[in-house]
């Protein structure tokens, strides 16, 4: 009876210590150019939604990218691809530009922010990915994806995606 007191005790623990605490994320996603939107949009579009296998979206044997909402195709006014072009060459005052624009964005929709903007660009069937967290201290992730295919740009997500924090809380 002790044992199972103990054990009652360390899963009720358990699951109040991940009340609250988020599993999925809050993107912008923003094309290079009309090309690369045109091309590459509807396979992200099929990729946020959950649509590919269900192990392309596992990164490592423990992680699995979950989405709870994502702009793929509604902009921001204030930013312009060419400040996201900017701040992924890592320039300090787009960088900071960007990050203090996604992780303050409200709408009816978004309560806290964005997590995170990611940049692409298709090239020459290949498909470049950068992240921008908005959460203070985190770089740009880049990866580069080698074609359109499924395996390919989810692999290429995964890279640039697993290692961000949430940028907030619940």
């Amino acid at each position: 009876m002790r044992n199972f007191l103990s054990l009652l005790v360390v899963l009720l623990s358990m699951s109040f210590a991940n009340a609250g605490s988020r599993d999925s994320f809050i993107l912008l996603v923003y094309p290079f150019d009309q090309k690369s939107e045109d091309i590459v949009a509807p396979v992200l579009k099929r990729y946020f939604n959950k649509k590919f296998d269900g192990n392309l979206y596992v990164c490592d044997s423990i992680n699995e990218l979950n989405f709870d909402l994502v702009y793929l195709r509604k902009r921001v006014d204030v930013l312009s691809v060419s400040d996201l072009v900017s701040a992924v060459n890592g320039d300090d005052k787009s960088v900071n530009y960007v990050k203090k624009i996604i992780g303050t964005y409200r709408d009816g929709e978004i309560k806290k922010g964005f997590d995170a903007v990611v940049l692409y660009e298709l090239n020459n069937g290949r498909v470049d990915l950068f992240s921008i967290s908005a959460a203070k201290g985190v770089g740009n992730n880049h990866a580069t994806s080698n074609s359109v295919k499924d395996g390919d740009i989810s692999s290429a997500m995964c890279s640039v995606l697993k290692s961000l924090p949430y940028a907030y809380g619940p």
